[in-house]
């Protein structure tokens, strides 16, 4: 967590873009470390979560949200310090073109910052996460939505460097401080999305399927509770 907090400390009056910045969750991480920031801009391309963002952060001047797609941006060329990616990168249909927008937008001597969570190396809690969270991707792709599993440890560096042509200047597995345990209450609460997910699916035997799916994942989370999944946190600058 020290290393995050020491790069957006040296970015406080940095432009900086948000990429499939959804409800705005990592634009308050940025807030949270660098409360005097310069401009955040948060981009995606779902209506409903723009409005929970702009509701969450109509009392910052200096945070602004806009309907964009992440492949073909409105900015100009070298416009902003910093562009980040947050948790998105398994929302892409097209990772190439989103990383070479980023790239477009990002000033010469800019920095790339990537975070996404693992799907390996995982303890038993954070198993968890990732069976619940992969659940939600099969349904989302059952109804038409693009959401991929999400990728390993190798497969974002590769995704990164590789696809986006990028180098790499650091690359490290968020720690964050100690933090209370997930109660079996608040496990019972979450695996309450499986079923809201489940009720998405308008037929019935695919309904059956996932709901047997589903109950395996409860039995799993109920005997090994709930932790986040790792994340992979990159710096990049144009390749």
């Amino acid at each position: 967590m020290k290393k995050l907090e020491a790069f957006f400390q040296a970015h406080q009056k940095s432009k900086i873009l948000d990429v499939g910045t959804g409800s705005g969750q990592f634009i308050q991480v940025i807030q949270s470390i660098i409360p005097e920031h310069g401009e955040i801009i948060g981009i995606d391309l779902s209506e409903k979560a723009l409005d929970a963002a702009k509701n969450q952060f109509s009392e910052d001047a200096k945070v602004h949200f806009e309907k964009m797609d992440a492949t073909a941006m409105s900015y100009a060329d070298n416009t902003f310090d910093v562009v980040c990616l947050s948790n998105s990168l398994h929302h892409l249909p097209d990772i190439s073109k989103a990383i070479a927008e980023m790239k477009r937008v990002v000033k010469q001597d800019g920095v790339l910052f990537f975070v996404e969570m693992r799907c390996d190396h995982l303890n038993p809690p954070q198993e968890s996460h990732r069976l619940i969270h992969h659940f939600a991707a099969k349904i989302d792709r059952a109804c038409g939505i693009w959401h991929r599993d999400t990728y390993s440890k190798a497969e974002i560096i590769d995704l990164t460097s590789g696809t986006g042509n990028l180098n790499i200047l650091d690359a490290w597995d968020l720690i964050e401080e100690q933090r209370e345990p997930a109660t079996p209450e608040d496990c019972e609460r979450l695996l309450q999305s499986l079923d809201r997910q489940i009720a998405r699916i308008n037929d019935l035997s695919l309904k059956s399927i996932l709901a047997e799916e589903a109950e395996q994942i409860k039995q799993y989370v109920r005997k090994n509770l709930f932790d986040s999944a790792t994340e992979l946190l990159i710096i990049a600058q144009k390749g």
